[in-house]
């Protein structure tokens, strides 16, 4: 049987995208008006706390504005956090 897949979500809010839209500003939607990307492990050990991870394919995924469209340096640093939990084999992907 295949293991079931739980996600963790990390929002970076309107990154990436330099229009204030009213159908898509996620600063005001979100309430987070600057991204702090101090934040990110905090978030992770938290969610990998409540997820049994033998019994999960667990996965670290990027949501708001455009990932591709971010600075390459913070890009960089996301993936940088991400990769630490895939080679601890806490995530998988």
């Amino acid at each position: 049987m295949t293991p079931r897949r739980r996600i963790l979500p990390i929002f970076v809010p309107h990154a990436g995208c330099p229009n204030d839209c009213v159908f898509c500003n996620q600063k005001t939607i979100s309430g987070v008006k600057q991204f702090d990307i101090s934040s990110v492990d905090g978030i992770i050990s938290t969610a990998l706390s409540t997820i049994d991870t033998d019994r999960y394919e667990t996965e670290i995924a990027f949501f708001g504005g455009s990932f591709t469209g971010i600075e390459p340096a913070l890009m960089h640093t996301l993936l940088k956090i991400a990769q630490r939990y895939i080679d601890s084999g806490q995530v998988r992907s």
